[in-house]
């Protein structure tokens, strides 16, 4: 907690990464910056005694990075073991390696739970992630009969709405992996009057310039400049969120920032990978790690790996890090894999980075001011003119 002027404005730690873990628990966020993916491999290494212990590494190209070389031999080994027993190409075109990178949505947000407001790092699997931009995306509903009105949004950009997000069990399952679904709903009774007014052209990047303009005139707002158009008075936010906002001092860009090769290679002669691991349920982690071996063989330099019942080697000074206790399901959930591979590999869309619904940028200091004192002015004859 710290104080701006009079006020007690909480702050959050930038490593401290919200993620949607418990069952049937609402989770009320506001997202005001991103979503941008993040590609993360999990592999098993040893850490402490000798315990299996699982490592992130954070690459920026899913396809092409440090760890391409055994993903693509582990995959097509496993796609010539599906196709020789399902005869379905499109089947083996879908597995994937347990070292394959694991993609997920940050952002920046504010959480409805806390009494003071503060921005959180938070993290979101694909499919929660569709869902906020579907809901986004709704056309606005002009009567009872539920017509709909496709050039107007029938929420609001992203940065305006309230989220509930819950994690579910969908009880078809007893593997957590393939029984986890996610539900994503706007909190309506939250809404303002921008309720289906907002231009649905707002959300097309090739009007990117427009839409900034119009958001720095919706959002922009400080105590020490006068603009025509005040957030806190039109509910987007408390002025208490608000002050959480321009006084968070980070960017999101620059909490997810992949690691370079070099960085990733350094991680890997610190920690190799432990090739014969076991997972939770007892099975190899990578159920071909003979075969992999043998390609590895004199490639330690490239990639480095180890076997079980060797001791991993410290190099001089370094000292041992503190890792997860238990590796993470062998693969993402099912409803994120076959998704998330064709999200990666077929979409056209802008990256998510510049598609980012970037309300904490939009209140920087350096806009332009009006240079005129601003009326009091109802709400709605505030929206008219927006709209």
């Amino acid at each position: 907690m710290k104080t701006i002027g009079n006020r007690d404005v909480a702050t959050s730690s930038a490593m401290e990464v919200v993620r949607i873990k418990e069952y049937g628990k609402p989770y009320r966020h506001k997202i005001i910056d991103g979503p941008v993916k993040v590609h993360t491999v999990f592999y098993p290494t040893q850490g402490d005694e000798g315990k299996i212990r699982t490592m992130a590494v954070t690459v920026s190209d899913p396809f092409k990075n440090l760890f391409s070389p055994i993903i693509d031999m582990d995959r097509a080994i496993k796609k010539k073991e599906v196709l020789a027993r399902t005869g379905d190409k499109d089947q083996a075109n879908k597995v994937r390696s347990s070292l394959s990178p694991n993609t997920t949505y940050h952002c920046l947000v504010l959480d409805k739970a806390d009494e003071v407001p503060v921005v959180k790092h938070a993290e979101y699997p694909f499919s929660a992630y569709k869902q906020f931009t579907d809901l986004e995306n709704s056309p606005a509903i002009i009567n009872d009969r539920g017509d709909k009105d496709e050039s107007k949004l029938r929420y609001g950009l992203m940065f305006m709405l309230w989220f509930e997000i819950m994690r579910l069990e969908k009880g078809t399952s007893k593997d957590i992996r393939f029984n986890t679904e996610y539900k994503v709903n706007v909190m309506e009774r939250l809404l303002g009057e921008w309720e289906n007014q907002v231009p649905s052209h707002w959300l097309n990047p090739q009007n990117w310039q427009e839409i900034d303009e119009a958001k720095k005139q919706i959002v922009i707002h400080t105590p020490t400049k006068v603009y025509p158009i005040n957030v806190v008075e039109l509910e987007m936010f408390t002025e208490e969120e608000f002050q959480a906002i321009v006084n968070y001092p980070h960017s999101l860009a620059e909490l997810v920032v992949p690691m370079t090769d070099d960085e990733a290679l350094e991680k890997l002669q610190s920690y190799p990978i432990m090739l014969d691991a076991r997972d939770q349920s007892g099975n190899f982690y990578l159920p071909h790690w003979e075969t992999l071996r043998e390609a590895l063989e004199g490639h330690h330099d490239d990639l480095p790996f180890m076997l079980s019942g060797t001791q991993r080697k410290l190099a001089p000074h370094e000292e041992e890090e503190e890792l997860p206790d238990e590796l993470p399901e062998s693969l993402p959930e099912k409803s994120e894999v076959v998704e998330a591979e064709v999200v990666e590999e077929e979409s056209k869309e802008e990256p998510a980075k510049k598609r980012g619904r970037l309300a904490k940028a939009l209140f920087a200091d350096d806009a332009k001011d009006s240079g005129e004192e601003s009326k009091a002015t109802k709400k709605k004859d505030v929206f008219a003119s927006l709209f």
